[in-house]
């Protein structure tokens, strides 16, 4: 991501035409940790280098001169996925609280919960389907019922999991700074698709 905005940014300021064009054959994937331990190590790693390329670039944010990406990709990237975390975590936090002192009106709390659920749920479908659409990598009906069955569970337990490991990463972003620490490796078998 750094390495993006920075040759944006760079050719924003020389006033060069550029594009910068998305593949969807990419020669090079990322593998999946094989733990939670190493997901959460991942994870961390990823929202700090999150905040290290927002920072990095942060006079890029909200700036016309910068085009789409100053106006639109930039703030998007600071609300919603910089910031989100902690409104997050902040949130759950703030309903115990109401729960403990009574103000919390469960009939509420039921409704918003399954909007937001199914909210959770369409958007990961929606992403998965076009996913499947564009490219046909799981040509196994199992295959795709089990994509299927894990972006509707993700919402059950592992985004409040993924939303405390990303809070807890930005409270080590100026300790660790470029610090990406190492990933234990399994090799990977071929299979085809």
């Amino acid at each position: 991501m750094e390495l993006v905005l920075r040759l944006h940014r760079h050719m924003r300021e020389q006033k060069r035409p550029y594009d910068v064009e998305f593949d969807m054959d990419p020669v090079c994937w990322t593998q999946c940790p094989d733990s939670f331990s190493l997901l959460r190590v991942q994870r961390d790693r990823w929202q700090r280098g999150l905040w290290e390329a927002l920072w990095a670039h942060r006079k890029m944010w909200f700036n016309p001169r910068y085009g789409r990406i100053g106006v639109v990709a930039l703030p998007y990237f600071l609300l919603f996925e910089a910031l989100a975390p902690i409104i997050e975590v902040f949130s759950y936090a703030f309903v115990i609280v109401l729960a403990l002192t009574g103000q919390l009106d469960l009939r509420f709390l039921a409704l918003f919960l399954l909007v937001a659920l199914l909210y959770g749920a369409v958007v990961s479908v929606t992403a998965l389907s076009i996913e499947l659409f564009m490219r046909v990598h799981f040509r196994r009906p199992v295959d795709r019922i089990a994509l299927l069955l894990t972006a509707l569970g993700e919402n059950f337990g592992f985004r409040q999991w993924h939303a405390w490991v990303r809070f807890l990463a930005i409270f080590r972003l100026g300790r660790r700074r470029g610090q990406w620490g190492s990933m234990t490796r399994r090799k990977i078998r071929a299979r085809g698709f």
